[in-house]
């Protein structure tokens, strides 16, 4: 589950995650129709994107999908694309 929050500088993105039964979770993200890249391993249930904007003042698209992490690599399926927007 992701949800846009209020943060210091511009809003932030709690990631939510079910482990079920792995060691965590592999995040990735795309922003600004660039790649995807990694965003964090994730041993918790939450993870929480507080990057700044690309461009300072001006709202971004931010896609994240994840999949399991186990033994220090990712594996499993990709989730679906999950799409937010992040403001100022």
């Amino acid at each position: 589950k992701i949800k846009v929050l209020p943060g210091i500088l511009n809003e932030k993105v709690a990631i939510r995650s079910s482990k079920h039964g792995h060691d965590g979770a592999f995040i990735e993200t795309r922003r600004g129709g660039g790649d995807w890249e990694e965003l964090a391993i994730s041993m918790k249930h939450l993870h929480e994107d507080t990057r700044p904007l690309l461009v300072p003042g001006q709202p971004e698209r931010r896609d994240y999908r994840l999949r399991f992490w186990d033994k220090g690599k990712p594996n499993g399926d990709w989730t679906d694309v999950a799409t937010v927007t992040v403001g100022p």
